[in-house]
């Protein structure tokens, strides 16, 4: 059973068995639940963290991080046209984090993303400049653990939507059906993102958020956790920060992808072949000196990982196709 854990930490609260318990398997501040994945024959249990006060968001707006500001904040980065303006939209487990650290880099940046503006407000908060971005960033990816505590101290300078819901998602992940002020933000510039197999993409995410604390790497074991993970998802869709939303819904902005009115990402990459997609991108728009790091970022947080998506067995394979069958359709990869 998927069940909530009331018992979680409050984001400030760190002790040493605080750190040794919590592993970030994901991110914004989900990065506070644990998940318990006992033997086959006992339940499979994935708490749930709490929900963030229930204030918080009205501290932003307190702090004047209302629509207009943020859009104002965003306007900085610009295409060869000065007429348009040029965003990145985060999928979760595509490779966004990469490309983020691309950006962040350098002063003036040849896109606008929502984790940027995150860690803008972190490093002015810091009395830091712009130019302080790229290290500030790359410094807190360097593991679950430093990540885990650069979250907890930073809490109060990320984002999550909407307001006043059991299952928030940070800002950068939010797809635009949940949120007008996303809706205005990737509608209001050509906005790009990247897109992934939604088989690779889930295994991705379920390592890092789930078999970190799972007993065994047996396959028949990781099935179970699949199965009722996913049960959940069908009820929650947005529970675990919005990471087993199918990517037609943040391009979309619907999972009824073939009767939208709208896209919300004007221009995709493939995560399989990101690094060449990337650059020919960033040559189009006159910055060939932005590149994506060498080293994937996060790629390695996880658990089991000698196991492939090829050892996963039949049922599991067939309930993620079944699942993220709009994404297959959508975006023509093949289970």
């Amino acid at each position: 059973r998927i069940s909530g854990d009331t018992n979680a930490p409050r984001p400030g609260q760190w002790t040493q068995t605080t750190m040794r318990q919590m592993r970030p398997m994901w991110f914004g501040f989900f990065v506070f639940a644990t998940v318990r994945v006992t033997l086959a024959e006992r339940p499979v249990e994935v708490p749930e963290p709490p929900l963030l006060r229930h204030g918080f968001e009205m501290e932003l707006l307190q702090l004047g991080l209302d629509l207009k500001n943020l859009q104002m904040q965003h306007s900085s980065a610009h295409r060869s046209d000065p007429g348009q303006c040029l965003r990145f939209m985060h999928i979760p487990k595509t490779g966004g984090t990469s490309i983020d650290a691309a950006n962040m880099h350098h002063k003036v940046p040849a896109f606008d993303s929502l984790m940027r503006e995150t860690y803008k407000r972190i490093a002015v908060a810091r009395n830091l400049t712009d130019a302080d971005l790229g290290s500030l960033y790359e410094d807190s990816h360097v593991s679950p653990i430093v990540y885990t505590a650069w979250f907890g101290e930073n809490i109060r300078f990320y984002h999550f939507l909407p307001p006043n819901v059991t299952d928030q998602c940070e800002d950068l992940h939010t797809p635009p059906s949940r949120s007008p002020m996303i809706q205005e933000y990737y509608s209001t510039c050509q906005t790009f993102c990247s897109l992934r197999d939604p088989l690779e993409r889930f295994w991705s995410g379920f390592r890092m958020r789930i078999s970190p604390d799972m007993k065994s790497c047996d396959p028949h074991i990781i099935e179970t956790a699949i199965l009722e993970l996913l049960e959940l998802a069908r009820t929650r869709p947005y529970c675990w920060g919005c990471f087993w939303v199918p990517q037609v819904e943040f391009v979309y902005g619907t999972r009824n992808w073939s009767s939208a009115t709208e896209q919300y990402c004007t221009r995709w990459l493939r995560q399989e072949n990101l690094t060449a997609e990337f650059d020919e991108l960033m040559a189009e728009i006159g910055r060939p000196d932005v590149k994506l790091p060498t080293e994937e970022l996060m790629s390695s947080w996880g658990a089991c990982p000698n196991v492939t998506t090829n050892d996963l067995t039949p049922a599991s394979r067939k309930a993620v196709y079944d699942f993220f069958k709009v994404d297959y359709e959508a975006f023509g990869y093949q289970m």
